[in-house]
């Protein structure tokens, strides 16, 4: 459905109203995607997992944004916390990591931006030295 709204008041001289017809605002329909991670191998056994998306994000939490050991069920705990952007996501281990252990770090699609548009499913692994 379109709008019009009326550019001016006055008529022309052949009477009739000028009026200016907007385009509807064209959807969001692409969803975020993850554009930088890290640590991308070998973390330190005290090191943070970090996210950058295409775009500002809602959603993010513990339960959106998980840390597992390979091969567990349960997730770590820990603290997750997104920027004042939106756009870059931290998740910080309760604990140290363990050496020589692999690492999986998964993020749903609960992550969503302004429009709704669900990040698909995401996750990696790295292992500890």
């Amino acid at each position: 459905m379109h709008s019009a709204r009326a550019a001016s008041s006055a008529r022309s001289s052949s009477g009739w109203r000028r009026f200016t017809v907007e385009a509807p605002a064209t959807p969001d329909t692409v969803a975020p995607k993850v554009i930088a991670k890290s640590p991308t191998r070998s973390p330190k056994l005290a090191e943070n997992f970090r996210v950058r998306f295409s775009e500002p994000v809602t959603g993010v939490s513990g339960k959106t944004m998980r840390l597992f050991l390979k091969g567990r069920a349960k997730p770590l705990t820990a603290v997750v916390k997104l920027d004042s952007t939106k756009t870059r996501a931290v998740l910080n281990p309760s604990a140290n990591l363990k050496r020589r252990k692999t690492y999986v770090l998964k993020l749903s699609s609960g992550i969503k931006d302004n429009a709704g548009n669900a990040l698909a499913p995401y996750s990696w692994s790295v292992t500890t030295r």
